[in-house]
């Protein structure tokens, strides 16, 4: 978490959650913006913050996550139209086992922690479900796998679609089976790929070798 003033707040996150209303206007201070958000999410995320503590910046953050979410929508066209582009001069390599490393979706730190953020005002300010409506459709899978694993986190239900979606891919079963029993929700793993073999395939294919295993 860093070093300095603000890395030692995580030392004690009981005691910081005394003082935390003093902290948070540094968030309007642009040096301590990010790690004071950062800060804020950690604490939600080990329930040491409630939407009541900082209610006061909710539209703040609905703002720059709507803000951030066009951002994403804009680079992930992008990357639709360079990969396009790439096939088009054959540049690309098609390789189901051995993808490039520019194939893989890097996800958006910067979302999840406005949507950790956002998440606890869901029922009482119903504008933050289309936050994650939008999330959730995302073309980087990374992104909405975060998305998914953060309701699994906080306990809001997950579409059996949505689980269904990465259950069958290789990359994500294993990752979502293990997450779903960390989280208690393993009795809610799509069955059809609750056997052995499609999870040891999918440990081996997420494994951390430099190169996916061949067929």
């Amino acid at each position: 978490y860093g070093s300095g003033f603000m890395g030692k707040l995580y030392d004690s996150l009981k005691l910081t959650k005394t003082i935390l209303p003093g902290l948070l206007p540094l968030m309007t201070l642009d040096d301590y913006k990010q790690p004071m958000m950062n800060l804020l999410k950690v604490m939600v995320d080990s329930n040491l913050a409630t939407a009541k503590d900082y209610e006061m910046y909710f539209s703040k953050f609905l703002i720059e996550a709507k803000q951030a979410i066009k951002k994403q929508a804009i680079a992930e066209k992008n990357t639709a139209i360079e990969k396009a582009e790439d096939a088009k001069k054959e540049k690309k390599q098609l390789n189901l086992y051995y993808p490039k490393d520019n194939d893989e979706d890097a996800g958006n730190d910067e979302l999840l922690t406005y949507g950790t953020l956002l998440l606890p005002f869901r029922e009482t300010n119903p504008v933050v479900n289309d936050v994650f409506k939008q999330l959730l459709s995302s073309s980087d899978k990374r992104l909405k796998y975060n998305t998914v694993y953060l309701f699994m986190q906080h306990k809001v239900p997950v579409p059996d679609t949505m689980l269904a979606y990465f259950a069958k891919m290789d990359d994500y079963r294993y990752e979502l089976f293990n997450d779903m029993r960390t989280t208690k929700m393993i009795d809610k793993f799509p069955a059809a790929y609750r056997n052995q073999l499609d999870l040891s395939r999918s440990k081996l294919f997420t494994s951390s070798y430099s190169n996916k295993p061949d067929s």
